[in-house]
């Protein structure tokens, strides 16, 4: 009997490692679509010092690193700091970014590095104490919410953006009907939960949703609305591996019109290897900017 057990659980053992191996040649397959840059770059904290020596190959989001031009650039975060009172420690400090057309750029951090209040300074939830965000060059007036929210599409992390008595299917129609589709690369709703693989009925209410299934509505909807800037806050954090390549592949087919920004604190290598940069917050400041090659770099050392 002992020997059978042992037989069992080896086989066990070996089961889970074909599976492990699997899932990992299946994200090395998925990102070898992906067309490299060849580029010589070093990793610092502001994008004007980004010292770049590139022989850029045709890359699938047509995103060139570092664009000159100031109307190539989407987002730019200016010098912003926060602090929630006069005697309590700052949450961000000096943070100075940009993030340019057809880009997709992470925000990468651990838990309480600052993140979240940056993120949610740049879609209008809170105020910078002190500092400015610009989209497309003009600053957002954020005593004007239409003036923020008629540029940017967000998933944020509270579940704030639901009717939570209302069904998967309210939500679609409800986000479609203020949706004139002129644009023909303009995405359907249940289109998105399909490619997403949102398999639940769609006339449960969101209150009966599991916490993965509420993010992926809320990422389907923030992809619904016609914007230019999409920013997702930590999507992929509580996403199962299977999930993560299908929404890297939605990521990925909309990066050639859209300005991407996600946050996260996951540093798995396909979030390294999908964005176009990173952005390292810790200690509440700006730690680096590159691509993944520089990035992991400083993950190595810092660890």
């Amino acid at each position: 009997m002992e020997n059978n057990s042992d037989s069992d659980s080896e086989a066990e053992l070996n089961g889970k490692k074909n599976s492990h191996n699997e899932k990992k040649r299946g994200w090395h397959k998925f990102l070898s679509f992906r067309k490299t840059r060849n580029q010589k770059k070093t990793c610092n904290k502001d994008d004007d010092s980004m010292e770049t020596e590139s022989d850029f190959t045709e890359s699938s989001s047509n995103f060139s690193l570092y664009p000159k031009d100031s109307e190539d650039i989407a987002v730019t975060g200016e010098n912003l700091f926060k602090q929630y009172s006069s005697d309590g420690g700052l949450i961000l400090q000096n943070v100075t970014f940009k993030a340019y057309k057809n880009e997709v750029l992470v925000i990468l951090g651990r838990h309480y590095a600052g993140k979240s209040t940056l993120m949610q300074i740049l879609y209008g939830h809170q105020h910078a104490s002190y500092g400015h965000v610009k989209i497309y060059g003009k600053e957002l007036d954020y005593n004007k919410w239409d003036s923020v929210t008629g540029k940017l599409s967000v998933a944020p992390r509270e579940d704030y953006v639901f009717f939570k008595d209302l069904t998967v299917a309210d939500h679609i129609q409800l986000y479609e009907s203020l949706i004139s589709f002129k644009d023909m690369n303009q995405d359907h709703g249940y289109n998105l939960l399909k490619e997403f693989g949102f398999t639940r009925d769609l006339n449960t209410p969101i209150k009966d949703l599991t916490k993965e299934e509420r993010i992926k509505l809320k990422i389907v909807l923030a992809l619904l609305k016609p914007t230019k800037i999409i920013l997702l806050e930590e999507p992929v954090d509580y996403l199962s591996p299977e999930d993560r390549i299908l929404f890297w592949r939605m990521i990925n087919k909309r990066r050639s019109r859209k300005t991407i920004i996600i946050s996260t604190s996951d540093e798995s290598d396909d979030t390294l290897s999908m964005a176009d940069r990173i952005l390292v917050l810790d200690h509440h400041q700006i730690q680096c900017i590159g691509d993944s090659n520089e990035i992991l770099k400083y993950l190595q050392s810092r660890s």
